[in-house]
C-alpha cells in the first residue's frame, strides 16, 4: 500500500480527506508543520497497521499474476494460487520497512504538536 500523503501537496488548495496507516500519519504531520498543507482543508482518517507484506518476497515463491486470494491469519500469510494454497510465515514475507516502523498507531496533530 502506498503512502497517500505524498499526493496531498498537489491538492493543497482543495478540501480533501485521506486515509493513512499509522506509520504514514507522520508524513501528513510533517507536511502540516512545514506549512505545505492547510490544516483547514484536510481531514485525516487513520488506522493502526501491524505491518505490510512485501510483494517482492511473495513473488519469489509464486507468480503474482496467478494469485486469486491473499489473507493474513495470525502469524501466517495464506495465498491462493491456481486453486491451491501456499502459506508463508508473516515474519518472512513482511516488508523490511514494516519491521523498522516505530509508529503503528496514527498520530494526531495535537498530540504530536504539543510535544514540540
Amino acid at each position: 500500500m502506498h503512502n497517500l500523503a505524498t499526493y496531498l501537496t498537489g491538492l493543497r488548495d482543495k478540501k480533501v480527506g485521506v486515509v493513512v496507516k499509522g506509520c504514514d500519519s507522520r508524513s501528513v504531520i510533517e507536511l502540516l508543520q512545514e506549512k505545505l498543507l492547510d490544516a483547514k482543508n484536510i481531514t485525516v482518517f487513520g488506522f493502526p497497521c501491524e505491518g505490510v507484506v512485501s510483494l517482492k518476497k511473495i513473488a519469489r515463491e509464486v507468480d503474482l499474476d496467478l494469485v486469486e486470494d491473499a489473507r493474513v491469519e495470525g502469524d501466517t500469510v495464506k495465498v491462493t494460487v491456481d486453486g491451491g494454497e501456499k502459506s508463508f510465515p508473516l515474519a518472512e514475507v513482511a516488508a523490511d520497512k514494516s519491521a523498522a516502523a516505530a509508529t503503528t498507531t496514527p498520530c494526531s496533530r495535537t498530540s504530536s504538536w504539543a510535544s514540540r
